[in-house]
């Protein structure tokens, strides 16, 4: 099987020749993983099915939901975040672009969180160019702007987290914590909770 879920989008409209609308059900394609997904399967055969998946001709492109619980625990585990970036890792190395993956804590925000990732957007007016999101990460740092944090920190940083409000989430639990210092060092770790603990401003 190619994917594990297919969520409906909103009917797209198409005119034919006799000039009469036809709808055209269009659906979003997911694959759903676990951490058992990534520690308990053979890598070479997990890379396999998600590069079948990458190569699927659908509009919009297919993508990875990772579901970074799925017992009884309420909360993610360090194992179930360590298994995550694993994964992250591992799609970097792959020959053909990996689909983009979305980390969803609990069975109880999968459907909610995928249906607003496919949820249309609104629409919106174009202002000035705003600062990438690459250059407000170095910023989030106890030692910014004097000693933003190294171009190595920053794009594991990016890796790790997909917006500046999954770095705070992450600086807020013992947890988070230690997936930050396993991955960048202690230093850097403690500087980015330090960041928001004086709740420090990007300008």
């Amino acid at each position: 099987m190619t994917h594990d879920l297919a969520l409906p989008l909103p009917a797209a409209h198409s005119t034919g020749s006799d000039r009469q609308q036809s709808t055209v059900q269009r659906c979003q394609l997911f694959l759903l993983l676990t951490p058992e997904s990534v520690s308990g399967t053979d890598r070479t055969s997990l890379l396999s099915r998600i590069e079948r998946f990458a190569t699927l001709t659908t509009d919009p492109s297919p993508a990875i939901a990772f579901l970074l619980f799925v017992g009884p625990v309420q909360s993610p585990s360090s194992n179930s975040f360590h298994a995550y970036m694993t994964l992250q890792i591992w799609l970097h190395e792959m020959a053909t672009t990996s689909p983009p993956i979305l980390p969803i804590a609990s069975p109880a925000q999968l459907l909610p969180l995928l249906k607003t990732f496919v949820a249309p957007s609104p629409p919106t007016h174009r202002g000035p160019a705003a600062p990438s999101s690459r250059s407000l990460l170095r910023q989030i740092t106890a030692t910014a702007p004097a000693r933003p944090l190294s171009e190595h920190s920053t794009n594991v940083l990016s890796d790790i987290c997909h917006s500046i409000g999954e770095v705070a989430t992450m600086t807020a639990s013992g947890q988070g914590m230690q997936v930050l210092e396993d991955f960048l060092g202690e230093q850097d770790a403690k500087n980015i909770e330090s960041f928001w603990a004086e709740e420090w401003i990007c300008e």
